[in-house]
């Protein structure tokens, strides 16, 4: 018979803390960042352990909190102020304040109907992490939005302005040495359409309608008069593109207010179909004998006793 070779052990999953650790003492990613991450740990833990046997995440996570308040506090950074003391309100809240906050969100859009009715089934406790959780996602994707749009105008995207188009020259707009067509990738815009050929210029003019109405042998009106037709159509499109953006957003919106009605009426089907059927039950009196329960409309609901349908059958026979 052949030796059994020994089974090695599989290495036991880190613990809670261990994992927190890491994570919180990590060098890379904002503060933010690691507040989320440690609460998906309390998430993955739940699965397992079940989140009654958790620590509290505000307790676990307070001397990471509070390190950066100290921090904050000497090299200024208000994020990291604003940080703690957001973990210290959250930490603090009661049931009714959390219940109430759940409501304001939904009434603003943060979060949807269904996830409304996943934090009412939570704990407190989890119900809490879960809510400050959210909030920091709302501030991270605000933020985002905010860097993404950037507020960035047309001659910001062009590199020249109104008051660089009037600074200009004759000796500006020399024609220059444009060397073989696509040999290069345009960067300066406004060098660019200054050494351009006269020929050009005139076509170019022409092609926007903005062609000097006095003719002039000087290049300098042509110049001024492209650069200022580019800023305006540049500008253009910025306000083109922010108007289909907010058509887009008004069109997400109904359509979630859609869902969300339809949701509210297949909830209120359910809950008239358990009326009903609770309508139509029989129910058992003092003396254990049971009666018909009576429906809405004061007529009971079981059926007709068999003298009742006799009667019934005899009046019809009269008539």
């Amino acid at each position: 018979m052949g030796k059994k070779t020994a089974r090695t052990a599989e290495p036991a999953p880190p613990t809670l803390d261990a994992s927190l650790k890491e994570v919180l003492s990590s060098t890379s990613g904002t503060a933010t960042m690691k507040l989320l991450e440690a609460s998906i740990l309390w998430d993955s833990a739940s699965d397992d352990d079940g989140r009654s046997s958790l620590p509290d995440f505000f307790e676990k996570v307070k001397p990471f909190v509070d390190s950066l308040a100290a921090k904050a506090s000497g090299d200024g950074d208000e994020d990291d102020v604003q940080l703690a003391a957001l973990h210290a309100e959250y930490a603090k809240k009661t049931d009714e304040e959390l219940v109430a906050e759940v409501a304001e969100l939904k009434s603003a859009g943060a979060i949807e109907k269904q996830m409304v009715k996943a934090l009412k089934k939570l704990p407190v406790i989890d119900r809490r992490r879960h809510l400050f959780v959210r909030v920091l996602v709302i501030a991270a994707e605000a933020e985002d939005d905010a860097d993404e749009e950037g507020d960035v105008d047309a001659s910001d995207a062009l590199g020249f302005d109104d008051d660089y188009i009037e600074k200009l020259t004759e000796e500006d707009c020399a024609e220059k040495d444009q060397g073989q067509e696509g040999e290069e990738e345009v960067t300066d815009v406004a060098a660019w359409v200054c050494g351009l050929p006269t020929s050009e210029l005139r076509e170019m003019c022409e092609a926007r309608g903005c062609l000097p109405i006095l003719p002039s042998e000087n290049r300098l009106p042509l110049v001024q008069s492209l650069l200022r037709a580019m800023l305006e159509a540049e500008e253009e499109d910025g306000e083109e593109g922010d108007e289909e953006e907010e058509d887009d957003d008004e069109e997400d919106e109904e359509d979630e207010e859609d869902e969300e009605d339809e949701e509210d009426e297949e909830d209120e089907d359910e809950d008239e179909g358990e009326e009903d059927g609770n309508d139509g039950k029989e129910s058992e009196g003092a003396d254990g004998k049971k009666k018909a329960v009576k429906g809405p409309s004061g007529e009971p609901s079981a059926k007709k006793s068999r003298r009742g349908a006799q009667q019934d059958g005899g009046q019809c026979a009269q008539q």
